[in-house]
C-alpha cells in the first residue's frame, strides 16, 4: 500500500493503465487496513483505492471528523484526479452512507458518476438506528459496541487503548447515527447490495429498500455469516468479479458499436 497525494486515499500498487477503479470505504471505527488483501481478490487491471478518515491508523494524530458534510467537503476534491477511468464505490456499514452521500456530492457537482454504487451491511439512510449509542456514556458506548464485532476484543478490554480511540469511535456513530440527508433522490447509478442472512444490524428486509435510491439496476445479494461477514467470505469476492466482468463486457460492445 502506498499512500496517494493525499492522506485521504492509499492505494496498493496500480496497473498503469487501469481498466476501472474501485474505491473503498471503511465501517464506523476502520480504516483503509481493513480492505489490505482485496488487490488479491480482484481483476488485475482493476485499481484499488481505500479511503482513509482522519483519526485512525497512519492518521491517528488528526481530529476525526463527526459531520458526514464535512468529510464529503474534503474528501471529494481528493478522489477527483483519480476518477479518469471508470470506477466503481464500495462501502461496508457507515462506509455505505458515505459512498451514497459521495456519488450524491459528485452528481450536484456534475463530476463523473460511478459505473455502480455497491453498499455492504448498512440501513438505506431512510431507516433511523434504532438503538443509537453515540451519546451514551462511556461505560454504556464500549458495552453497546461489543455488539457489531468489528473492534478488536484487546482494544475494549485496555483502557490505555480505549481513551485513545474513544474519540474516533464517537465520531464515526455520530456521523452513521445523525446524517439525516436532505433532496436525497433516487441516483442515476446502479446500486448493488450486499448483506448477511444473520447481520442483526441490516436485515434482509432492509437492505432491499436501497432499491428506491436508484432509478436503474438493482441487485441484492445474501451470503452466510453476520455484520462483518465480507472478512471471511468467499462469496463476495466472486460477486464483484461478477460485476467487474459485465462491466467490462458493457464496455467493449459500446465501443465496438
Amino acid at each position: 500500500m502506498h499512500a496517494s497525494p493525499s492522506p485521504w486515499i492509499l492505494s496498493w500498487e496500480t496497473p498503469a493503465k487501469p481498466a476501472f477503479r474501485i474505491f473503498l470505504f471503511p465501517h464506523a471505527g476502520g480504516g483503509a487496513s481493513a480492505y489490505r488483501s482485496w488487490p488479491r481478490k480482484l481483476p488485475s487491471d482493476v485499481a484499488v483505492h481505500a479511503i482513509q478518515p482522519p483519526g485512525r491508523e497512519q492518521r491517528f494524530r488528526e481530529p476525526p471528523v463527526w459531520r458526514m458534510e464535512t468529510l464529503i467537503d474534503e474528501l471529494l476534491p481528493c478522489m477527483l484526479p483519480l476518477l479518469d477511468r471508470p470506477f466503481l464505490f464500495f462501502g461496508h456499514s457507515l462506509g455505505a452512507k458515505v459512498a451514497h452521500a459521495a456519488c450524491h456530492a459528485l452528481d450536484e457537482a456534475a463530476c463523473p458518476q460511478p459505473e455502480a454504487l455497491l453498499v455492504s451491511a448498512c440501513r438505506p439512510p431512510h431507516f433511523p438506528e434504532p438503538r443509537p449509542l453515540h451519546a451514551l456514556p462511556d461505560t454504556d458506548f464500549l458495552r453497546e459496541l461489543a455488539r457489531f464485532q468489528g473492534t478488536d476484543p484487546a482494544v475494549l478490554e485496555q483502557p490505555e487503548l480505549l481513551r485513545c480511540f474513544l474519540p474516533m469511535l464517537r465520531a464515526d456513530f455520530t456521523m452513521d447515527e445523525t446524517w439525516n440527508p436532505k433532496n436525497c433522490g433516487p441516483l442515476s447509478v446502479p446500486i448493488h447490495a450486499f448483506c448477511a442472512r444473520s447481520d442483526n444490524e441490516a436485515h434482509v428486509v432492509e437492505m432491499r429498500q436501497w432499491k428506491r435510491y436508484t432509478s436503474t439496476d438493482f441487485t441484492l445479494s445474501i451470503f452466510p455469516g453476520g455484520h462483518f461477514y465480507l472478512r471471511t467470505s468467499r462469496e463476495l469476492p466472486h460477486a464483484l468479479n461478477t460485476i467487474f466482468h459485465n462491466l467490462r463486457t458493457r464496455h467493449t460492445e459500446a465501443y465496438a458499436t
